[in-house]
């Protein structure tokens, strides 16, 4: 990508930052996070260094799936302000340089939507069409196996008022949205449109495969596919720079029409970003091996995307690690057997809810590792809230809450999250480890949160990474993960060691072809003839700029 086109697609060399409104900051005392508390909080981002927030939903719910039953598309939950809070926070944040995207969650509604509610009772009501239904039963081939299975029995359920079955792919009480019909397209588009028009910088799409995939309906999912680019473009109609990051668990010869045509290598027609499950599965599984190949795999097997588009790369969101889809059944059992030996925290027979300072025992080491390869590995870093200090999850919360726990600011009882008593609180506090705290660690040399400040500032200074071609390098070491992004003619070379024994020369077998190298992370910055050796200690990683004399031309570009 040529640099003239960089500020286009300012996503693609920037750090996302995910977080739900309700655990991460309450300003009034009512237990529940809001928008006047992630503001306050703003000034704390812009010193980590993030580019992007990604909100989890906000919007009037029942609360029965966590607000990803959302009962009203255009409102704010009360709990966590209103809308003008909200506006003030997005002003604030693009003050802070910080861009806003909010998850979009269209695949379904909660039954209490007032489009379901008119739906169910009344047949010849247009809102009828905005479901999928069927008058009978529907054969087992149109009934997809549960996505919970232990919470979730079906995914048709006979609603007595209508007197007919309703699809959801999920709960009982989230039914489909009739993705595809003209109606439902519309309703789509007037939600992008409001958000769009109070600030917000685009929308993380939930639940992109089954949006496109309903039963019933014959094999149209290239029709589909059409309906999905007419999202686009209204979004880009609307506002040029808006970006949309589909969530997508399939292998990467599946994700890859969800940028566009895969026949037209340059047809960017769909979503802007996907997160890269392939990769995050190799990141786990090169961990429980102490080995750097399923990493170069993954990366080797990332089909070529437009140029406007790329991977948004993670070790963890706020779901459960689910890996089932791009990794064998041997391998998942080696990922099992070294992150949850003993089953705890195994969920619906497919992954495992625990945050990751949890999954890796809170060893500093290995969270830094895994921190450093989510912002070497080429693609959009995304970090999840309260990772930055090794917050804890809380296995006595069901199902997928046990990750989504509240921040903690302080080290105090409360973390500093509310000073309402707990019982009131949206959600109650993880298992407190002393240290794991911004108070604890910010400004601390060497602590985890410094470590990846840095990380995250290194990382938005290599628009190598972000916009340039990268290559998986011959290490002699199985151990070692070595990759070197090109762009401009500047480059970015990295060596990531996942094991726990010391590597005396991770650049063995490479030919580093440079004069001179900078040690991205040491203080100083200053250019030095290049090693003739690299060690690296276990879990250790090095970042190195090659021949950096005019590096500054593209440092910081499109952050």
């Amino acid at each position: 990508m040529a640099d003239k086109a960089v500020s286009d697609a300012w996503w693609r060399n920037t750090v996302w930052y995910a977080l739900d409104v309700k655990t991460y900051s309450d300003s009034d005392g009512d237990g529940w996070g809001d928008f006047t508390g992630l503001t306050r909080r703003m000034s704390y981002l812009r010193e980590l260094g993030i580019g992007c927030l990604w909100l989890t939903p906000f919007h009037p719910s029942p609360m029965r799936d966590d607000g990803y039953d959302v009962a009203d598309y255009y409102g704010v939950d009360p709990r966590l302000g209103t809308a003008g809070d909200l506006v003030e926070m997005v002003r604030t944040a693009h003050d802070h340089g910080i861009r806003v995207v909010m998850d979009l969650v269209v695949n379904h509604t909660s039954d209490e939507h007032p489009w379901f509610r008119e739906a169910r009772s009344d047949a010849r009501s247009p809102r009828r069409g905005y479901y999928v239904w069927s008058r009978e039963q529907p054969p087992p081939s149109d009934r997809p196996e549960p996505i919970f299975p232990g919470e979730q029995k079906e995914t048709w359920t006979f609603d007595e008022e209508a007197g007919e079955w309703y699809f959801h792919r999920y709960h009982d009480f989230q039914p489909d949205l009739a993705f595809g019909t003209p109606q439902v397209h519309d309703e789509i588009h007037k939600v992008i449109g409001f958000w769009l028009e109070l600030g917000l910088d685009g929308f993380r799409v939930d639940s992109l495969p089954f949006l496109i995939d309903k039963p019933g309906r014959g094999d149209d999912g290239r029709r589909r596919h059409r309906d999905l680019r007419t999202v686009r473009d209204f979004l880009s109609r609307r506002r040029g720079d808006a970006v949309l990051l589909g969530e997508a668990n399939l292998p990467p010869d599946e994700q890859r029409a969800f940028f566009g045509d895969p026949n037209c290598p340059h047809d960017e027609s769909e979503v802007q970003l996907l997160f890269d499950f392939a990769v995050q599965g190799a990141v786990w599984l090169g961990l429980a091996q102490g080995s750097a190949a399923p990493l170069e795999r993954a990366i080797r097997a990332r089909p070529d995307v437009p140029d406007s588009c790329s991977y948004a790369v993670f070790a963890r969101t706020h779901d459960e690690l689910t890996l089932e889809q791009v990794l064998t059944a041997d391998e998942v059992e080696q990922v099992r057997a070294v992150f949850a030996p003993d089953g705890v925290g195994w969920i619906y027979g497919r992954g495992l809810r625990r945050r990751l300072a949890s999954l890796l025992r809170h060893d500093d080491d290995r969270i830094r590792l895994v921190h450093s390869l989510v912002h070497a590995i080429p693609g959009v870093p995304v970090l999840q809230y309260g990772d930055e200090v090794g917050l804890a999850d809380d296995l006595e919360l069901p199902g997928r809450l046990a990750t989504r726990v509240p921040m903690r600011w302080t080290e105090e009882d409360d973390g500093g999250f509310s000073d309402a008593s707990p019982h009131r609180w949206a959600r109650r506090a993880g298992n407190v480890r002393e240290g794991a705290s911004v108070a604890a660690q910010r400004h601390v040399a060497g602590s985890l949160l410094e470590a990846t400040r840095q990380l995250v500032h290194v990382r938005r200074e290599c628009a190598e990474i972000g916009f340039g071609a990268t290559e998986v390098l011959p290490t002699a070491e199985d151990s070692v993960l070595g990759l070197r992004s090109t762009w401009l003619g500047q480059r970015v070379v990295t060596f990531h060691n996942v094991s726990e024994r010391r590597v005396p020369d991770a650049s063995a077998g490479v030919d580093l072809d440079s004069e001179t190298v900078v040690d991205l992370l040491s203080p100083g910055g200053e250019a030095k003839a290049s090693p003739s050796r690299i060690p690296l200690e276990p879990w250790g990683y090095r970042w190195l700029r090659l021949d950096a004399s005019d590096a500054t031309d593209v440092a910081g570009v499109g952050v």
